[in-house]
């Protein structure tokens, strides 16, 4: 995904089935920082990457 503003007060929303992750806590725990990308990854088949976005930006 490119061009997503992530951070406190930015209008950008990814929005995630709870079939995929029950919450919130649930979709960090899955991220993990590569680079300038932020990586949630539910299994071996199945990733979002967030270009350019740090992980410790996302509320």
């Amino acid at each position: 995904m490119t061009d997503f503003s992530a951070g406190a007060g930015i209008g950008d929303v990814l929005n995630i089935s709870n079939d995929l992750f029950a919450d919130f806590a649930s979709v960090l725990a899955a991220a993990s920082q590569v680079g300038a990308d932020t990586v949630i990854t539910h299994d071996a088949n199945t990733s979002i990457t967030l270009k350019n976005v740090v992980l410790t930006s996302l509320h």
